[in-house]
């Protein structure tokens, strides 16, 4: 049985980020956008960035998801009502996030209704995501308005017995995604740059894709 991981500037990374094939092709996967199902975890500094393109965002929206952010005032769930059994977020996904809230910062999340991510809106009969069009659109980099919560899924990175990890979330719902469960196309840090750029830096992204283009990677079992 080959390693699990490899280490790259004191990173450990998950083999299968390096082989595993992925796409994010919400169209040609027929996959309704299974990852937007309900809302994600946002930081304060997130939030703040965001309102500043609210208005062009929530133009994507159908009327009923734009009546729902101006009756509440914000896009932004009531914990208590929407969760009232607790937290519905997969404890590894929580992890991923709220390492990086502010001290004494309380997670919030984008509220969802029973159709998906209040930022869901459906063209051409599929569901895509508002603030992800509104980026493309406008030329903005992803990185700069789209919550890392959605950026980096489904791998997160996170601090352990002084090492950083890159792994690939083990929440049993991703394990059904068709995006995961695909045998062909390219791996999955390739197709994740916009991750790993975002959690590690252009320089770890580099040498990322420098040792999964080695030949290295053929020691190791898909």
């Amino acid at each position: 049985m080959g390693r699990q991981n490899i280490i790259i500037d004191e990173v450990k990374v998950d083999r299968h980020i390096l082989v595993k094939p992925y796409e994010c092709d919400v169209k040609k996967l027929n996959c309704a956008s299974l990852c937007c199902m309900r809302g994600c975890i946002i930081t304060s500094r997130e939030i703040e960035r965001l309102n500043k393109h609210l208005p062009e965002i929530v133009a994507y929206l159908s009327p009923d998801r734009r009546d729902l952010i101006e009756k509440n005032g914000t896009f932004l769930a009531d914990c208590d009502k929407q969760c009232p059994g607790g937290c519905e977020i997969h404890p590894e996904e929580k992890k991923a996030v709220t390492q990086f809230l502010e001290k004494n910062e309380k997670p919030k999340c984008i509220s969802y209704t029973e159709d998906g991510c209040l930022f869901l809106y459906e063209t051409e009969e599929i569901r895509l995501c508002a603030i992800h069009s509104y980026a493309l659109d406008n030329g903005i980099d992803l990185t700069e308005i789209k919550p890392l919560d959605c950026i980096q899924y489904p791998i997160y990175c996170y601090p352990s017995k002084g090492w950083k990890n890159l792994a690939v979330q083990k929440n049993p719902q991703i394990s059904d995604f068709p995006c995961m469960n695909i045998d062909y196309g390219e791996a999955m840090y390739k197709n994740l740059t916009h991750a790993t750029r975002n959690l590690l830096g252009e320089q770890f992204n580099d040498k990322l894709a420098r040792y999964a283009e080695s030949g290295q990677m053929e020691l190791f079992i898909r």
